[in-house]
């Protein structure tokens, strides 16, 4: 009985320690504020996922090329979702992960991924401290980078 106190104490010492990621999700396509991309960055930790779940009627319709929202008019019947960021999307931990696959609802593009990151500038859309490494990116479409 004893040594199953003591194994019982260890193993909770144990898992008490160790750290659970945590999923942040992004579900509008403004630059800043909750539910943003930019948000979603700032609040992960290492070893966190950021998923999209984002809505038409969360964030209404893109009107052109500079516009976030619902893209319907550039590509013929495709639609995605467009994030327009006006200053860089900086990782502050290692070990995070963004995936674009997860937006799964109302983007619907044959062409490839259904949610667009686009620079509204001449920076990089993505860059990463110092200390950062080992950083995921995929399904998303990274455009207009160095505002070109």
């Amino acid at each position: 009985m004893k040594r199953a106190a003591i194994t019982f104490c260890f193993l909770l010492v144990c898992l008490s320690t160790i750290g659970f990621a945590d999923t942040q999700t992004v579900t509008n396509c403004a630059d800043s504020g909750p539910g943003s991309l930019r948000q979603a960055m700032a609040d992960a930790s290492a070893g966190d996922e950021i998923v999209f779940e984002i809505t038409l009627e969360a964030v209404g319709y893109s009107t052109g090329e500079t516009s976030p929202g619902l893209v319907t008019e550039e590509a013929a019947s495709d639609t995605w979702f467009r994030i327009i960021t006006n200053s860089e999307l900086i990782f502050q931990d290692s070990d995070v992960s963004i995936r674009g696959s997860t937006q799964t609802i109302e983007g619907n593009n044959s062409l490839g991924p259904t949610v667009e990151v686009r620079a509204n500038g001449t920076y990089s859309v993505f860059s990463a401290t110092a200390s950062t490494d080992r950083v995921t990116i995929e399904g998303l479409v990274i455009n207009r980078c160095g505002g070109s």
